[in-house]
């Protein structure tokens, strides 16, 4: 964050993410759930800085295009076996397009093990 950035209030990040107030507001539970801490206003209103907003277009794509559940995009981004971590305010999280081709890859890999394995389970069932 720069100081002399000007942060965005939750309509405006909403607006720029192209989703719903109440959406954002879900998304940054779950993401604070997992230790991150977005900057507040005196009235404890949350305050978004670029640094916030990447982090969550990488949530959004983990959410929209993956299909992933909150909780489970919110822990990818915090998960700490990947190198690909930045810090902001003591708080870990990742940000970079690198990282969301590595889920979408894992999630291919385990999306064609699931299928061989209802494969070979209809195999199994067609025997009996």
């Amino acid at each position: 964050m720069k100081m002399s950035e000007k942060p965005l209030s939750s309509k405006e990040a909403s607006i720029t993410l192209e989703i719903g107030e109440s959406t954002l507001r879900k998304w940054c539970l779950a993401i604070e759930e997992k230790g991150y801490r977005f900057s507040r206003t005196e009235q404890g209103k949350r305050m978004f800085y670029s640094s916030d907003m990447e982090l969550l277009n990488t949530f959004k794509k983990l959410v929209k295009v993956q299909n992933m559940s909150y909780n489970n995009a919110a822990y990818m981004l915090f998960s700490k076996d990947e190198k690909e971590i930045l810090s902001k305010n003591g708080y870990m999280h990742r940000t970079d397009d690198e990282f969301v081709r590595k889920v979408i890859n894992h999630i291919e890999r385990q999306e064609k093990f699931n299928q061989e394995l209802l494969n070979k389970l209809s195999k199994m069932s067609n025997k009996d």
